[in-house]
This record gives C-alpha cells, sequence and structure tokens, in this order.
C-alpha cells in the first residue's frame, strides 16, 4: 500500500485541487494524493513501484492523462485517451 503525504497538496493550487476533486476523484476520496496513489496502484508491477510513481506524481514532476487518473482502479472505463 503506498503510503501518502497529504503535505504534497500543498503544491497544488486552489483551483488544482477544485478540479482533481470536482472530476477526477472516486468513491470517498477527498485528497488529490488518493487519487494519485490509486492511480499508482492500479498500474504498478510491485508497492515500492507504486510508491515511486505516487512520489513522482505527488512532487508534480509528472501528471497521469485523464483517463489514468479518472479510471484507474476501478471497474469503470479505459486507461487510454483514445481508440483507433
Amino acid at each position: 500500500m503506498v503510503k501518502i503525504d497529504y503535505s504534497k497538496d500543498k503544491l497544488l493550487t486552489d483551483f488544482s485541487i477544485k478540479t482533481l476533486q470536482d472530476r477526477y476523484l472516486v468513491g470517498d476520496e477527498k485528497s488529490p494524493q488518493e487519487g494519485f496513489a490509486r492511480a499508482a496502484e492500479a498500474f504498478c508491477d510491485d508497492e515500492a513501484h507504486a510508491q515511486r510513481i505516487y512520489d513522482y506524481a505527488s512532487n508534480l514532476w509528472f501528471m497521469f492523462a485523464t483517463p489514468v487518473l479518472s479510471n484507474g482502479g476501478t471497474k469503470r472505463g479505459l486507461p487510454i485517451s483514445c481508440f483507433l
């Protein structure tokens, strides 16, 4: 299980937090950090890999694509932006 650092929310603007809460968090997730952790756990091979990916996202070194963050770890949708 990924260790979540809620203090990383301070790196996000208020607008970013509201957008993530409104469009990307699922279920009872309240913090963007919980969404980042969910996506990392859904697509990583092991716990250490998931922690590294979560850390990268929480530090804003990279960000998940919309369908990965929206659908990762859920039973809805796909983790792809388009299908040809």
